[in-house]
């Protein structure tokens, strides 16, 4: 019979400590309400195995089977998913918008000012073929336009440089990253080997994940030897149990502007070149190595473009004055090199020192001849670069470039919607209602309470026993 007491009395303090374990989860779930990142925590109760006595089954309690996270791991992917795509959204978005800048229509120092600037010396040229002050401006108008070119390709050189110091904050910040995660790791597997719960670390471990993917596009495997396998873009292993990859720039695999985004071999042994297609990191190589280079390079041809012809057309005139008798003579020099011309195009000396050079007429001796001159006036209106006009090509440009961040900018607002819709479901499902945490207080109180007088009635029980003997 006192071993039957001892049992209920046992079966009471066991019940007592359930209940016990029971708030101690319900106060930190409570703890941690706005906590960041935390998922709810909830103690599983398992019914403990039954003893056969008398050809009968009696029960022996409940023990805690574990302390488990509310969370959903299939949503989690979700969201890892998209935070690829909202990191590439706001740093292609951002570039895009800055480049947007350099060709904003509202400035007064944009290309096609200079353009319309130049054509309308140009147009005075043709009116007063022989004043000395007009032949004067247009030398000025063209050393404007060509110097506005100038300016716009050394303000995408520095962007991709900024962009270049970017990337390489960003690779401290991702080495710093793993370095946590692997430590983290590494108490998980130590936690799990000795039966405890490590519900807060892999909280902590999902959150790490979750800014590593703002990065970088990554896929996240779970092995039960070495905890979680992380790998990168072109399947490039990042991350096994303790070791991983280390992420610098590196202009010894790239160019100067354009330096390789690396990442070392987790053995140590050598590097890979890494091209991420999603994430912060792959919208800022986006801009760099696509927009960047095809800007300077529209840029650059239609620079060469309308200064060829127009060379070619000033060759067939003649100047004023000791210029009168000869033509032949180029307008804009710098252009030995079709794929670097903005570097080197400028007015030639001559024509800089004795605007007299200018050809203006198609005759020789003829001050008063302004053919050449009007010839001028077509080029900015004629089809010279894929059946446009120099004029409509740097309108295309401009117009494409203002298409594609209004593009990127709407991308960006849904892709902030889904996130935050994932993050909504995630809430309702990790989130930590106080509601609900009062009645798990609540009912775990009357546990507390119950199990309590389950001892007492049992001491009772004893005293009686005892006094009984005596």
């Amino acid at each position: 019979m006192s071993s039957s007491l001892q049992g209920i009395m046992n079966m009471g303090s066991e019940s007592l400590q359930n209940s016990r374990q029971g708030l101690d989860v319900t106060g930190h779930n409570i703890a941690n309400a706005q906590t960041p990142g935390y998922s709810k925590q909830v103690i599983n109760l398992q019914t403990k195995t039954p003893t056969l006595r008398g050809g009968h089954c009696f029960g022996n309690g409940a023990r805690v089977n574990d302390i488990a996270r509310s969370h959903d791991r299939f949503l989690e992917t979700q969201i890892l998913k998209e935070s690829h795509h909202l990191g590439f959204t706001e740093a292609q978005g951002k570039g895009l918008v800055d480049l947007e800048d350099l060709f904003n229509p509202e400035l007064t120092s944009t290309v096609r000012d200079r353009m319309v600037a130049f054509e309308n010396s140009l147009r005075d040229l043709s009116n007063f073929p022989e004043e000395t002050s007009v032949r004067l401006n247009v030398v000025e108008c063209a050393q404007t336009f060509i110097q506005s070119l100038q300016a716009n390709d050394n303000s995408l050189s520095n962007m991709s440089r900024d962009i270049n110091a970017e990337l390489d904050s960003h690779c401290s910040t991702l080495n710093k990253k793993f370095s946590s995660l692997t430590q983290v790791n590494q108490s998980i597997k130590e936690l799990k080997s000795n039966g405890s719960s490590p519900g807060d670390l892999e909280d902590q471990r999902d959150g790490l994940i979750r800014d590593i993917s703002h990065f970088i596009d990554i896929k996240v495997y779970e092995d039960e030897r070495t905890g979680f396998i992380i790998r990168g873009p072109g399947d490039v292993l990042l991350m096994e149990g303790q070791a991983h990859s280390l992420f610098s720039v590196d202009p010894s695999q790239g160019t100067i502007e354009q330096p390789a985004f690396t990442c070392s071999d987790i053995t140590g042994t050598g590097t890979h070149i890494l091209k991420p297609k999603e994430g912060r990191l792959g919208g800022l190589l986006n801009i760099r190595d696509s927009y960047i280079p095809k800007l300077r390079e529209n840029l650059n041809t239609m620079a060469y473009s309308y200064a060829h012809k127009f060379n070619e057309t000033h060759e067939e005139g003649f100047g004023v004055g000791d210029y009168s008798e000869t033509s032949g003579r180029k307008f804009f020099e710098g252009l030995d090199d079709p794929n670097n011309v903005l570097k080197n195009l400028k007015v030639t000396s001559l024509i800089q020192e004795d605007p007299r050079a200018l050809a203006t007429a198609i005759t020789g001796h003829s001050p008063g001849d302004n053919v050449i001159a009007n010839r001028y006036l077509k080029l900015l209106h004629a089809p010279l670069i894929d059946r446009k006009s120099t004029l409509e090509f740097y309108d295309t440009l401009v117009g494409n470039l203002g298409t594609h961040s209004l593009r990127s900018q709407n991308d960006l607002k849904a892709s902030k919607i889904v996130v935050a819709q994932l993050d909504g479901r995630k809430e309702s499902i990790s989130g930590v209602s106080l509601d609900e945490e009062a009645t798990e207080l609540i009912k775990y109180q009357h546990l507390f309470a119950a199990s309590s007088k389950i001892i007492t009635t049992m001491d009772e029980l004893f005293q009686v026993i005892l006094q009984l003997k005596r």
